[in-house]
């Protein structure tokens, strides 16, 4: 059986000019000799689901590094039994199951409902003995692909059974302006310090990213963003530095960052980071 979580690396990060060495992870064995299937093709499902099934569809399911943010989001887009295992924010050494339940109907995901209604994330702890359980559970599992096994079988603890996806699951999921309205609430934070929203963005990916009002303009705000120190795209999830953008508000609506274009709305500018590459920034904006 793989042990999935032996196979991540969680790289050295260099957080606003200052290096250092990430040790969240670092009681993972990353000698594992398992090489994640290569390419996005989808999967047949067999006639019976079989532990080594699920470990091929792991290309699928397990994703250490996408965002819970982006997780929801993907699930939301997704029928009931959908589910994503990611490593938790707030946790270290642990995982996160995100699973879509039937909050409500399959074909009602409307903006108005909120991506907590309709995704559930479950704890996953690793034991002193290396082995996997859901928090506050006595059962235990070798693998992160025995557990979900486990739990394609027989729903346990969770509100209904895992569906494996045959695909990727973020494929037809878009990002657009009312996406980024539904989770303004996990990139605009008006009253946050500069400080604070140094320290919230610094050890995540380059992309990631968050607005805050200006402190020294009425009416502006300003775009924080993790964002690649060098060219080289080696360097892209360890070499960052943390730069704040002043976003002007202006009688034509607010400025770019180098004030060569205008937007009606904060939204409307995230999107079009988010969206376009351009000379403003040296990457994308990410989910947050």
């Amino acid at each position: 059986m793989i042990d999935f979580a032996e196979v991540v690396n969680d790289p050295e990060t260099d957080l606003c000019i200052e290096s250092r060495s990430d040790d969240h992870m670092n009681d993972i064995d990353l000698s594992s000799d398992f090489e994640q299937p290569e390419g996005s093709e989808d999967l047949i499902a067999p006639a019976f689901i079989t532990l080594d099934y699920v470990e091929k569809a792991a290309k699928f399911w397990f994703m250490p590094d996408i965002s819970k943010t982006e997780a929801l989001l993907t699930l939301k887009a997704n029928t009931p039994g959908a589910f994503l295992i990611r490593k938790s924010n707030t946790n270290v050494d642990c995982f996160a199951l995100d699973l879509r339940v039937e909050y409500v109907t399959v074909y009602d995901n409307g903006p108005d409902i909120s991506l907590e209604d309709c995704v559930t994330s479950y704890l996953i702890e690793k034991t002193t003995e290396n082995k996997y359980q859901f928090t506050f559970t006595a059962q235990t599992f070798d693998t992160l692909g025995s557990l979900v096994f486990k739990h394609t079988e027989a729903q346990g603890i969770l509100p209904c059974k895992l569906n494996l996806p045959k695909g990727d699951l973020r494929r037809g999921v878009n990002l657009s302006i009312e996406s980024l309205q539904a989770i303004k609430q996990y990139w605009y934070f008006p009253d946050i310090s500069r400080d604070e929203a140094i320290n919230r963005i610094k050890s995540k990916v380059v992309g990631s990213f968050l607005i805050r009002k200006s402190s020294s303009e009425v009416g502006g705000f300003v775009l924080v963003v993790n964002e690649n120190k060098t060219d080289n795209p080696l360097d892209r999830d360890h070499n960052t530095v943390v730069r704040n953008f002043i976003i002007h508000s202006t009688v034509s609506g607010l400025t770019s960052i180098h004030g060569t274009d205008t937007f009606d709305s904060i939204v409307s500018l995230v999107y079009h980071y988010a969206t376009t590459d351009t000379t403003d920034l040296s990457c994308r904006l990410a989910l947050p």
